[in-house]
């Protein structure tokens, strides 16, 4: 018998399919009902490491505290700060970290640890601490690549993040990660996350 070739397209030609999701479950209209405001605010950056030093000045306002963020110095003591907008909010905040968090989101733990904006929960982070050119061998990247460090990050405090940011409160990171980069938790759920939550509703 003859086998039927599968259609090119299964629907008309311009038309998005609609997200599937899990059985029994909804999609939500809103994260909060309109008009309502959160209580607090808990960001992560766990396992946050190919980000570069000019991300940290995109980040919300909501989350740095206006002023110094970080300070740069390099091999002759020239010396580069980076400030934070006003517009700064006042709700309590806790940030997540871990063993990889590191570059752009270590230097956001550090600048809420050194300013009090903020509790650091977690393990200790990467310990990056410098900033680094990537120069071409040729003419494209293909052609292989060097990497310069070019300076050295520095806590508004004076705390070379090379040393790592160590969390207020220590706790054992206890997810794991599938052979598909999904997140697996162990029967006790996320421990940061659990302490975190507890750490605001005080």
């Amino acid at each position: 018998s003859e086998v039927e070739e599968e259609p090119d397209e299964i629907l008309p030609e311009g038309e998005e399919p609609d997200e599937i999701l899990p059985e029994g479950e909804e999609e939500p209209d809103e994260i909060l009902p309109e008009g309502e405001k959160p209580d607090a605010i808990l960001p992560e950056v766990k396992k946050e490491l190919d980000v570069i030093l000019s991300e940290v000045e995109e980040e919300p306002d909501e989350i740095l505290p206006e002023g110094l963020i970080v300070y740069t110095e390099d091999k002759n003591g020239e010396r580069k700060e980076e400030y934070a907008t006003p517009g700064a909010c006042s709700l309590p905040l806790v940030l997540l970290v871990d063993e990889g968090s590191a570059s752009a989101s270590e230097i956001v733990a550090g600048c809420m640890q050194a300013r009090g904006r903020a509790k650091i929960i977690g393990k200790k982070t990467y310990g990056k601490g410098v900033s680094q050119m990537v120069c071409s061998l040729g003419g494209s990247l293909s052609d292989g690549i060097l990497k310069v460090t070019s300076f050295k990050n520095y806590r508004p405090d004076g705390i070379w993040l090379g040393e790592g940011v160590t969390p207020d409160i220590d706790i054992e990171n206890n997810i794991d990660l599938d052979e598909y980069g999904n997140i697996i938790f162990n029967a006790d759920g996320d421990k940061p996350l659990q302490k975190a939550i507890e750490v605001l509703m005080e």
